[in-house]
């Protein structure tokens, strides 16, 4: 949270950065994950094909997002565990050289008997950055080196 309050307060320019929520896919049961969070930057088709799936029917081809890589990048969280999450995308602000996403994250069923593997994903628009923050519940949780 020191990281989110010292970028925000100082005097370099916070710009917001508007983002899509990227629906219809499920994580590769042949992806390698970590126990816990995963934290995700996808600069290309081919590496996001190798991690993500569509859904099958039922659901709805028609709303499966479909990511144009040539304009823009995919950034995710894939929470692994024994607990089912519901996340949702919060807002994406840029301050310098860093990307700051921030995602709700509630915790709706823990404890279970069987593994749950769930994927909040958002693309952004292709802009220059060199690390992402994750905050989670306005918490600052990790960093990712992009460049």
């Amino acid at each position: 949270m020191l990281l989110s309050l010292a970028c925000e307060s100082s005097n370099e320019n916070i710009i917001n950065i508007n983002f899509n929520k990227v629906d219809g896919y499920f994580v590769s049961n042949k992806t390698l994950l970590n126990s816990g969070n995963n934290y995700l930057y996808i600069e290309s088709k081919a590496k996001f094909d190798n991690i993500f799936i569509p859904m099958p029917y039922p659901f709805d081809p028609n709303k499966i997002t479909k990511v144009d890589f040539s304009k823009n990048v995919v950034i995710a969280v894939i929470k692994n565990g024994r607990s089912y999450w519901e996340i949702e995308p919060i807002e994406v602000k840029l301050g310098g050289n860093i990307l700051h996403y921030k995602y709700s994250a509630v915790c709706v069923a823990d404890s279970m008997s069987w593994g749950a593997v769930i994927p909040n994903i958002i693309e952004i628009e292709k802009t220059y950055f060199s690390g992402i923050n994750y905050y989670e519940n306005n918490e600052y949780l990790f960093s990712i080196d992009v460049k």
